[in-house]
């Protein structure tokens, strides 16, 4: 019934790793000039990242967020990373400057997501539908 619970805080914790494991990685790809594997890397962590939210937010009963709690997580998270790796020194810093431009076309479809996540708030009691709990 929370904003923030036990399975939003389960998948923090696996974005964090694979995000982490991702920019270590294609950094030294990108050093190494291999481009193939790139491609690769980066199939493998929009796939793993969309089956961990879908099998985590399968198990979140809390429908009334309409996702917003999982979108603004992941902001944070691919935010958060390559600017925290960039700072302590293991990645270069034009990442920080690469990754607040993103950030920006993001944060668009972020408040638009928050703007619909408010609207369809007003039908929800905690998160659950009103529609359903009354039925």
């Amino acid at each position: 019934m929370n904003f923030i619970n036990r399975y939003i805080l389960l998948f923090a914790s696996i974005a964090i790793v694979l995000s982490t494991t991702f920019m270590l990685l294609l950094y030294n790809m990108l050093i190494n000039k291999a481009y193939t594997g790139i491609i690769i890397l980066s199939i493998l962590y929009a796939a793993a990242y969309f089956i961990t939210a879908l099998l985590i937010g399968k198990k979140d009963v809390y429908e009334g967020y309409i996702g917003f709690n999982y979108h603004l997580t992941t902001y944070i998270v691919c935010m958060l990373i390559p600017i925290s790796l960039a700072t302590i020194g293991y990645l270069p810093a034009y990442f920080i400057g690469q990754t607040l431009s993103i950030g920006i076309f993001w944060g668009i479809g972020l408040t638009i997501h928050f703007i619909v996540f408010l609207i369809n708030r007003k039908k929800s009691i905690k998160g659950f539908d009103k529609t359903e709990l009354f039925e």
